[in-house]
């Protein structure tokens, strides 16, 4: 049987989530209610401006073997 280890890791943490309310459903509902109720928090450097990084712009020119455009940095 194949194995996928993104379904893998999805069970994983959907057992130790479990686990942590006894696999009690009602728990774990009312886990999820006051998660959505709070807002769901984030991890706290979630305010951390983003700064995009400025790549260098590749130039083209043509080779005299090659007669396609080639990039060079």
């Amino acid at each position: 049987m194949w194995n996928d280890p993104i379904v893998e890791e999805t069970r994983r943490l959907r057992d130790e989530y479990s686990a942590r309310h006894s696999y009690n459903i009602h728990a774990i509902v009312e886990d999820l209610r006051q998660w959505e109720h709070e807002g769901f928090p984030m991890p706290a450097n979630i305010h951390k401006t983003f700064q995009p990084t400025i790549l260098p712009v590749a130039t083209l020119r043509q080779d005299e073997e090659n007669p396609y455009l080639i990039g060079d940095i």
